[in-house]
């Protein structure tokens, strides 16, 4: 009689080894779930520490002008008023160069905004370390957000000089750039910038972390179930 042959099966997974991958994949899911927003988060620290540009109101409003700082190798902003007076401008942080009409009458003050004309005077309006959030309009957060640099050169009434730079929510980047608008004064000595933006709109406040949780625990369990979590 001929010898019998044995026929090759192939090997074929336990239920067990599928279930101790789906809780694998289930257990990298949560901890990779958990570990973004605490990046995020850091990142987000990170940024407003270095920019000081990332705002947050008493009722919880949220503003980030972060994206708005000219950095090295970025010009500054330059708007104009109706006497035809120049502005030099950055937001959250000094002007990148201070204009040349500033250095030529040795005004080495190191300002957000300066204001030049033809080369006959200059005058630095605010100090960085010196400004305050408020909303353009009171108990309006859709509208924008205003900062207001304060402790400006003296003016001749003998008050210092301070700029108000408003920011208008702008969702489609449709209203222009602060090149496009004057530069108006609200007294002799309050100047008024207005900035329209799309980083003028409230963002969103990140989840919390019960919401966190929620979310990686229906990530873990689809992971598993996806997985082969049955054991």
């Amino acid at each position: 009689p001929l010898p019998l042959k044995r026929e090759r099966r192939p090997l074929r997974r336990g239920r067990g080894a599928m279930g101790r991958q789906g809780g694998t994949a289930a257990l990298l899911a949560v901890l990779a779930c958990l570990l973004a927003p605490m990046r995020t988060a850091g990142n987000r620290f990170q940024e407003a520490w270095v920019m000081n540009c990332n705002h947050e109101f008493p009722d919880g409003t949220v503003y980030d002008l972060g994206a708005l700082t000219r950095t090295a190798g970025r010009p500054d902003y330059i708007g104009k008023d109706k006497r035809g007076d120049m502005y030099f401008m950055n937001v959250c942080n000094n002007v990148q160069e201070i204009p040349n009409e500033c250095k030529a009458l040795q005004k080495s003050v190191r300002s957000p905004v300066y204001q030049v004309r033809n080369g006959s005077y200059c005058h630095w309006l605010g100090l960085e370390g010196s400004h305050r959030w408020d909303y353009i309009e009171p108990g309006s957060p859709n509208v924008g957000v205003q900062l207001t640099y304060t402790q400006g050169e003296v003016c001749d009434s003998g008050v210092n000089r301070r700029v108000k730079m408003q920011f208008y929510c702008d969702h489609f980047g449709r209203l222009g750039n602060v090149q496009d608008y004057y530069v108006t004064y609200e007294d002799p000595c309050t100047y008024v910038v207005t900035f329209p933006t799309t980083v003028g709109c409230p963002r969103r406040l990140m989840m919390t972390w019960g919401w966190v949780f929620v979310t990686c625990f229906v990530c873990g369990v689809g992971a598993y179930v996806g997985g082969g979590g049955a054991v």
